[in-house]
């Protein structure tokens, strides 16, 4: 099973596409039988994990405890989500479906890799929880100021619907941690909330804005030509011949 690897923290995470397409019907069935799977129960118990149970039943797996699949399907409640959707579960949950707290934890710690978040345009701030991890194929520190500090990231294409080619680059800004009556996250966010719907080549667009480990982040395409410190001490462009312009 192909993983991913976050550059900054070194975890790993591992795309839903990868995981389908390593676990074809036939290999799922197989396993099945190999833990002793009633044959009764093999067909559905297939059908269920190719459906959306791949994350649940790879970690299961890869924990060498395949046969628990029966357990989460049990416990489903007959809802319309998927036994995926439910993921990350926190350890009381996972402590009820198995017989041991070492396997419930050993479960607990090896879903994170499963649980990546899918970035999509948004206007609110999203709180992610602190064991996420965060599918960046590549986050590079380009600048910063008394807010915070500035990267350029690549997120895995199948983790954001930005409209951007895959492994296209953008950038996240981060803000310092969030401390008892800081709201400049907050603001920035709101004033760039009501120009998201101006379409002008001087208004960088808003992407995403997500909350990490005390740290908001906001999210926007990579802009070429510098900040906005190398353009007022820089050569004027066309469209910016007095210093005014970038405020008109």
């Amino acid at each position: 099973m192909v993983r991913r690897e976050n550059p900054t923290t070194h975890h790993y995470f591992t795309p839903s596409h990868l995981v389908r397409d390593t676990l074809k019907p036939e290999l799922v069935r197989q396993s099945l039988l190999e833990c002793a799977v009633e044959q009764h129960q093999v067909d559905e118990a297939t059908h269920v994990i190719i459906e959306g149970a791949w994350n649940v039943y790879a970690i299961l797996i890869m924990i060498r405890k395949p046969q628990y699949i029966l357990a989460f399907i049990k416990d489903d409640h007959l809802q319309r989500s998927t036994i995926d959707d439910k993921l990350p579960l926190d350890i009381e949950r996972l402590n009820k479906v198995f017989e041991d707290s070492i396997t419930a934890d050993e479960f607990y710690d090896r879903q994170w890799g499963f649980t990546a978040p899918l970035f999509s345009k948004s206007v609110f701030i999203r709180s992610l929880p602190h064991k996420f991890v965060l599918p960046f194929l590549a986050d590079v520190e380009i600048g910063g100021g008394s807010f915070g500090k500035v990267y350029k990231i690549q997120v895995e294409h199948s983790f954001q619907r930005f409209g951007c080619e895959p492994y296209h680059e953008v950038v996240r800004k981060e803000f310092e941690p969030l401390q008892k009556g800081s709201d400049s996250a907050k603001l920035e966010l709101r004033n760039l909330s009501a120009v998201r719907r101006l379409k002008h080549p001087n208004i960088v667009e808003l992407l995403g804005a997500y909350t990490y480990r005390g740290k908001p982040n906001l999210i926007f395409p990579f802009a070429q030509g510098g900040s906005l410190a190398d353009l007022l001490k820089g050569p004027k462009t066309l469209s910016f011949r007095r210093d005014e312009d970038g405020y008109s």
